[in-house]
């Protein structure tokens, strides 16, 4: 083989040698930099159809979000139940979006309504308040 062909090959040995080492470094550094995938655990949480808004979380269901639980009440809410009219000295705040209000691969607790609700109750010892939270589309 001439010089030529020599050094060709040795370039490309050194080439692909480098995008399989850059390749190597670069799995094991997204391996310990990114966090683990999403558990999926099912049931995952089911809608009905609703005329006005789409479609709204199945009432009465015990599902996952992700690997989180989710219950629904009598009305499709993902929460606890609740009276139609609330007692004596309790003020309500209905958070009314998206995934971010529902929590997805959040538990209850953790999703923002519950936990603005625990900030309230904890600052006022006059009022209770209670955070109901819809996912609407």
């Amino acid at each position: 083989m001439t010089k030529s062909t020599n050094a060709l090959r040795n370039n490309i040995t050194l080439l692909f040698s480098s995008i399989i080492l850059s390749v190597l470094f670069l799995e094991i550094a997204l391996r310990i930099i990114l966090p683990i995938p999403i558990k999926w655990t099912f049931p995952q949480e089911s809608y009905d159809f609703d005329p006005l808004i789409g479609h709204g979380l199945k009432p009465g269901q015990q599902a996952y979000t992700h690997d989180k639980t989710v219950t629904t009440n009598s009305i499709g809410i993902r929460d606890a139940e609740y009276s139609p009219t609330p007692a004596t000295g309790i003020y309500r705040i209905l958070a009314l979006g998206d995934s971010q209000i529902f929590g997805n691969g959040l538990k209850l607790k953790d999703t923002w309504p519950k936990q603005f609700e625990h900030e309230l109750n904890q600052s006022d010892t006059d009022k209770h308040f209670e955070a109901i939270k819809t996912k609407y589309r």
